[in-house]
């Protein structure tokens, strides 16, 4: 895993994620995202062109209010939480052994990105921004608890960068404040299993790409 110095939003950002499976399309490729794209089918359309994302009102408010949330997480925390970009080769031997270290000759490399709101390398956390239309009574805030497809983008960080955790920081605009959720451990039985769950279905999906 290595740490890759972009301006997020940049040309050169825009065509870096191109050439990477990235964190926002972790829940598609889990056929588990709320919206498009919805699965691999819908994934396999947006990555080859035939189909884009629409930015909506909601998605502009999180862009616009990210910096600011960011700040106040700085101020709760007491640490900087600048965004930040990482990348990680996963190298796939031909019989589908999964891994880092892979000797098979006919292996190859799987790309894997992550662009990140929040990471703190001093406190080894991530802390993922989000804006959720309903506010102080979206369900998943007042829990305090991480929204299913997002815990797949969060696996996918983990993947990528050397962050020991990576959690939820939800932003409730009608109010103002913010709640952190609790975080997923890199060290814990269940990352460990999502981990390898998350990168066999990236496998199967790069097999149709290159297919396609």
């Amino acid at each position: 895993m290595r740490k890759v110095i972009l301006q997020q939003g940049s040309d050169e950002w825009k065509a870096w994620r191109l050439t990477r499976y990235t964190a926002s399309n972790a829940a598609a490729v889990m056929n588990c995202n709320p919206w498009f794209p919805r699965n691999q089918k819908a994934l396999q359309k947006l990555l080859t062109g035939q189909q884009e994302v629409r930015e909506n009102p909601y998605m502009k408010a999180g862009t616009r209010d990210e910096d600011m949330i960011r700040s106040l997480i700085e101020s709760i925390t007491g640490h900087d939480y600048p965004p930040s970009c990482w990348e990680t080769e996963v190298v796939v031997a031909k019989d589908q052994d999964y891994g880092l270290d892979c000797y098979d000759p006919d292996s190859f490399v799987m790309m894997l990105g992550a662009s990140l709101d929040c990471f703190s390398e001093s406190s080894g956390i991530i802390w993922d921004i989000k804006r959720p239309n309903k506010g102080s009574q979206d369900e998943y805030l007042q829990k305090k608890e991480i929204k299913p497809h997002c815990h797949w983008q969060l696996v996918h960080q983990l993947i990528c960068t050397p962050a020991r955790e990576a959690g939820l920081c939800y932003y409730a605009h009608d109010i103002g404040e913010i709640v952190f959720t609790e975080t997923i451990k890199r060290d814990s039985e269940q990352f460990l299993a999502d981990k390898e769950k998350l990168i066999s279905a990236w496998k199967d999906f790069d097999a149709k790409m290159t297919e396609f």
